[in-house]
């Protein structure tokens, strides 16, 4: 995904797998030539019934790129 402008409200991206999968880690890089619409924070969703969501993580980078 990439943006050529600042986005407010910030931006999604939806992975679904075709079988069940276990999220032990995730990189985050949006670093765009090191000055450009660097994330600040990421949140993993996970789908509670067919209409809702459960958080099961949320954090803010102290750097530009982060696990």
């Amino acid at each position: 995904m990439s943006h050529s402008d600042t986005v407010d409200g910030g931006t999604h991206v939806y992975l679904k797998f075709p079988f069940p999968v276990e999220l032990s880690a995730m990189w985050i890089y949006s670093g765009h030539s090191g000055s450009y619409h660097s994330a600040t924070l990421a949140s993993a969703l996970v789908p509670r019934d067919g209409s809702s969501y459960r958080e099961v993580g949320n954090r803010k980078f102290r750097e530009r790129d982060a696990q």
